[in-house]
């Protein structure tokens, strides 16, 4: 029995001491390369969502330099007590309910002159009242858009919580106003839902008040933060102690003894804070286990250890460092179509499949996101109305097609016509009845003329006939085009056919044209020429030599 004991001990002190050590020592490694991934997914998940609110911003900057760029802005801002001036405000509501109603994300538009007082909003109950605006700080007022903190609105017991976009308007330099979207918090909660984090994980989106926007994971949302003020005290003396000058980076704190990872990303210009936490002991809990199963098999066989061994390593460490290695690849190409291998059904399964599937959302979002920039591409260049090309796309595609003409050898036309009387429409059927009108002219230069058409502003449309080679033909166009016209729209109750006439102003182009600009300007004059004398017609010209 003394040489069994002897034995047992020996075997304890030169076995399975070392093993376990050894053992532990393993653990330790692969929850190091754990802890890795971990990190790597919060640095993806808090720099993907990064990229999407920059995205966001830059698309309400499009709206906002849309509105901005209107005419009837400025009108509605500078010319108070001016005849023209109620028609600038009821314009400028319905370009503001257009940008409301076109996104889900903008609850309002609203125009504030300087002592912020709305002046035009796609609300119009809410014209002659003072934002609540006034109050914030001066720093959000710059001529670039800029994202508010989380503001209170409405009333008590029915209140509600959003997020403004503001910038100033200005003229020749001089401040007019504000330009404000009241933005809602769908997108920021739809961004949130679709950031997928480990089980017990949570993403934060703070303003710089310290207020949430919002925070949860795809789970569920919160409304505060998982810790409380206190227990939070060594989360704030890591941030504290963080590298200032760089934007991002780690945290490694404790709570109520737990170990969590936060990994945070300050936007630049606006003291917002994305934070993606993750309490890693919790991820890491079902992996002490393993341990007692290790120490168990080193006392019953020493054989079965090194087995254990191997098949840890193969199937735990090179999964692991095939991750680590890919989210690096993603991390530098940011391609998002990469995916982890499938290792089964064991936990490395499991966190590769959940980090599949968050790549697979972010390439959909990503996918999702080109799409509307694409979209707002389109928008860019269309009139909202008429959907023909706004005033500054068809500048562009006339000089492009006066190049090509030259190079060909082909003429061109360029044609700009001016609606007849067309205050009349508006005043005898409404804004509306003009809508129409404005509406009916565009689809007859579409099946008449081409899709080469634009709408110059307000009743002024222009269009291009790039083979201008026989003017026979063109002009035979120009006849159709009048015809259809003539027989007119129904606007009023009895049914009636309402003919638009319109002044039409042609120019064919030369190897003298140098400029798009020019060859408007000439159609221009030459439209002008039928205004003056008796309108409803055309007249072709060609340019003058310099």
């Amino acid at each position: 029995m003394k040489i069994k004991r002897i034995i047992m001990i020996l075997f304890i002190v030169l076995c399975a001491i070392p093993m376990t050590l050894m053992g532990l020592a393993n653990m330790y490694y692969y929850n190091i390369r754990l802890e890795n991934v971990m990190e790597n997914d919060l640095r993806n998940t808090a720099t993907i969502q990064m990229q999407a609110i920059e995205s966001f911003l830059t698309e309400r900057k499009t709206d906002a330099g849309i509105v901005v760029r209107n005419s009837f802005v400025h009108e509605a801002l500078a010319g108070e007590g001016q005849p023209e001036w109620e028609t600038a405000v009821a314009l400028t509501n319905q370009i503001l309910l257009l940008r409301a109603e076109n996104n889900p994300y903008i609850e309002s538009a609203t125009v504030l002159n300087t002592d912020f007082t709305v002046v035009a909003c796609s609300q119009p109950s809410a014209i002659g009242e003072t934002s609540k605006l006034k109050s914030l700080d001066p720093k959000y007022f710059t001529p670039e858009l800029q994202l508010t903190p989380v503001i209170e609105t409405g009333r008590e017991g029915n209140c509600s919580r959003i997020i403004a976009a503001v910038m100033e308007i200005l003229h020749e330099g001089q401040l007019e106003g504000y330009l404000v979207f009241e933005l809602n918090l769908t997108f920021f909660d739809e961004l949130r839902d679709s950031a997928e984090v480990y089980n017990n994980g949570t993403v934060y989106i703070v303003d710089g008040n310290n207020a949430l926007i919002t925070a949860g994971d795809a789970v569920s949302s919160r409304e505060d933060f998982v810790l409380t003020q206190d227990e939070r005290m060594d989360y704030h003396r890591a941030w504290e102690a963080r590298d200032k000058t760089s934007g991002s980076g780690l945290l490694h704190y404790t709570a109520l003894g737990e170990h969590y990872i936060s990994y945070y990303s300050q936007f630049s210009g606006i003291d917002w804070i994305i934070l993606s936490s993750v309490n890693i002991d919790r991820v890491l809990e079902s992996r002490r286990g393993y341990l007692e199963w290790i120490v168990l098999i080193i006392i019953v066989l020493i054989g079965l250890l090194l087995a254990v061994n191997y098949i840890v390593r193969r199937y735990l460490g090179r999964p692991i460092q095939r991750m680590i290695k890919k989210f690096k690849i993603i991390e530098d190409t940011k391609d998002y179509s990469i995916r982890m291998e499938d290792t089964g059904s064991n936990e490395i399964g499991t966190i590769s499949s959940n980090i599949n599937r968050l790549l697979a959302g972010m390439e959909q979002y990503i996918e999702k996101e080109r799409q509307i920039k694409a979209d707002l591409k389109t928008k860019a260049e269309r009139d909202p109305l008429t959907g023909l090309y706004n005033k500054e796309a068809f500048a562009r595609l006339l000089q492009r097609q006066l190049e090509k003409s030259h190079q060909l050898g082909v003429p061109l036309a360029c044609v700009f016509l001016d609606i007849d009387d067309f205050k009349d429409f508006n005043t005898n059927h409404g804004h509306t009845g003009g809508d129409r009108v404005l509406l009916f002219l565009a689809e007859a230069l579409r099946s008449q003329v081409g899709d080469l058409a634009c709408r110059q502003g307000g009743d002024e449309f222009a269009v291009c006939i790039p083979d201008a080679s026989d003017p026979e033909r063109v002009e035979s166009m120009l006849q159709d085009l009048t015809i259809s016209l003539r027989h007119g729209l129904r606007l009023d109750e009895k049914g009636r056919l309402i003919a638009v006439n319109c002044s039409i102003g042609v120019v064919f182009s030369d190897e003298n044209t140098i400029t798009a600009a020019q060859l408007i300007e000439y159609a221009d004059k030459a439209m002008y020429t039928v205004k003056k004398a008796e309108k409803n017609g055309y007249c072709i010209i060609k340019p003058e030599k310099p």
